[in-house]
């Protein structure tokens, strides 16, 4: 049984949870607070459709899966096909009733795009060359303008929502030159399956040298304080620095897989400089 419900938190992914979590925290710090019992109903929404976008997005990807993470739960057998998708209308159905209480016309529009989006990604929208990793993308910077929405100011989420899409469509596209094995198998649509390694490369470069230019700028337009400036100098343009050197020199899956882990965790420190620059 214990084996069992660590086996569903993995399929969650924990990692990908927390950082939903603290956007949540962190656009619930940039509208100077509110009503707590909403802040838990938005984190619910939000922490209830990663998982089960999470979790619908291994079911569908199971064969692809077999290839690229054979260590995954569904493809090493601790979770069935069934077991997943069962799980993933669990948590889309808790999402919505936890939804009720907060709903307004922004919220209730961002939340039912973005369920909807997590639905059709991987059957039909990650098929799509640069449009699934734009709808990924997409999904995850939305967390901050929903939780924003819902206390009634939806602009303030604007800044970090962008900085967000801006790092996971890097990141995305980062991945699928990992994954290029396994995605050719299954005949996917990506940058790397459809245009090559290379070409993928030069997009992800290129949007490695966009975030670089545009993170100070909330700093220049006076929205977050010296704070901000100083720590995403310090933490994450140099993580950015060392990726673009990284992608010009070697785009091996193992450094690939490697980059992308340092995206993944470079969002940390980008939350963290949102959060200081309200000081």
């Amino acid at each position: 049984m214990i084996a069992k419900f660590k086996s569903f938190v993995e399929l969650s992914r924990p990692l990908n949870l927390l950082q939903a979590a603290l956007a949540i925290l962190v656009g619930y710090w940039l509208v100077g607070g509110g009503s707590i019992l909403e802040l838990r109903f938005a984190m619910l929404t939000v922490l209830a459709f990663t998982a089960g976008g999470n979790a619908i997005n291994d079911y569908f990807d199971y064969e692809t899966d077999l290839i690229n993470k054979p260590r995954r739960v569904i493809p090493s057998g601790r979770i069935s096909k069934k077991g997943a998708l069962c799980f993933a209308i669990i948590m889309f159905s808790l999402g919505l009733l936890a939804l009720i209480p907060i709903f307004n016309l922004y919220s209730g529009i961002i939340a039912i795009m973005s369920l909807l989006l997590l639905i059709i990604y991987t059957p039909i929208l990650k098929n799509i060359v640069i449009l699934g990793n734009l709808t990924v993308s997409i999904i995850l910077g939305a967390a901050f303008i929903f939780t924003t929405a819902v206390f009634g100011q939806i602009r303030t989420g604007v800044v970090p929502a962008l900085l967000a899409f801006g790092f996971n469509f890097v990141r995305e596209i980062i991945k699928d030159m990992e994954d290029v094995a396994g995605d050719r198998k299954q005949s996917i649509n990506t940058l790397s399956t459809k245009y090559g390694k290379q070409t993928a490369r030069y997009f992800a470069i290129l949007g490695i040298m966009f975030i670089f230019i545009g993170i100070p700028i909330p700093y220049v337009l006076d929205i977050y304080s010296h704070y901000y400036l100083w720590t995403v100098l310090i933490f994450v343009e140099i993580p950015l620095l060392y990726s673009f050197i990284n992608l010009l020199q070697d785009i091996s899956k193992k450094n690939c897989a490697k980059l992308s882990a340092i995206l993944k965790y470079d969002v940390f420190f980008g939350l963290l400089a949102v959060f200081l620059g309200r000081f």
